[in-house]
């Protein structure tokens, strides 16, 4: 059950590490700040339709079994 959809609100994301804007390329989220790690180098995983903005190297949560 969805209550709003992500491209309702997805202007206000913004990057779970630096907390700078996203952008959105090829259904692929990345931060626009240059120098965080986000920016290109790596990209927020998609769970169906949604990104998955998770700084894993702070969170309790497990990158691989969040993708499974």
């Amino acid at each position: 059950m969805v209550l709003i959809s992500i491209t309702q609100f997805e202007a206000k994301l913004i990057c779970p590490k630096c907390r700078s804007a996203l952008n959105k390329n090829n259904d692929n989220y990345h931060c626009t700040n240059q120098n965080c790690e986000y920016s290109e180098k790596l990209k927020f995983p998609i769970v169906g339709q949604n990104p998955v903005l998770v700084d894993f190297e702070q969170s309790i949560l497990n990158e691989s079994d969040l993708l499974k």
